[in-house]
């Protein structure tokens, strides 16, 4: 032991260094790993701090991709334990053309952008569900959608998203982040 120490001025012993590959690759897993085109439909984000999952058992997740290359994507879940709300969280990705970065704005007016897809954010009170708040993607509140992952022979497309939207009353902005997704489209 002692022998170990003067050669390794750090003072790293051999069961030390035997550690450190298994350290350096835990580092490389995360929980926050972009995910595959394996697994069940979902879309997951953090919604204004509070994380927000939909997935399919409830069919809760829809996707389409349709001729002209527009894929939009809908996740929606029931009413939230405790409350009455309801959320849901969408998008529109335009000129899909596989793995790649999309942009989130706005689709009219004089400040679109002909590339650039939508987002928009529901919530949903009372029985039956009412909308009491709309938030959606514009020239200044924008967002982005990166596909890293399409199996185009099962029609799967996963990736992740951020968004910043603002209220169709104008009294405020949602920020979505963290956001990704897995999706099995029509």
């Amino acid at each position: 032991m002692s022998r170990c120490r003067k050669s390794n001025p750090r003072g790293f012993t051999r069961s030390r260094w035997f550690l450190v590959p298994f350290v350096v690759l835990g580092l490389g897993c995360s929980d926050k790993a972009e995910p595959g085109i394996e697994g069940r439909p979902f879309v997951a984000a953090t919604l204004d701090g509070t994380p927000w999952t939909a997935d399919e058992t409830r069919r809760a997740v829809t996707a389409v991709l349709t001729a002209e290359k527009v894929l939009s994507v809908s996740a929606s879940t029931g009413r939230a334990p405790g409350t009455d709300t309801a959320r849901t969280v969408g998008f529109q990705v335009n000129q899909f053309h596989g793995v790649g970065t999309y942009p989130l704005a706005t689709m009219a007016g004089p400040t679109a952008r002909p590339d650039a897809g939508m987002a928009y954010y529901e919530v949903l009170a009372n029985m039956p569900l009412v909308l009491v708040a709309q938030f959606h993607t514009s020239s200044v509140q924008t967002g982005e959608v990166r596909v890293t992952a399409v199996d185009s022979t099962n029609g799967v497309i996963a990736g992740t998203f951020a968004v910043t939207a603002e209220d169709v009353a104008g009294t405020g902005l949602a920020r979505i982040t963290s956001g990704s997704v897995r999706v099995r489209h029509k």
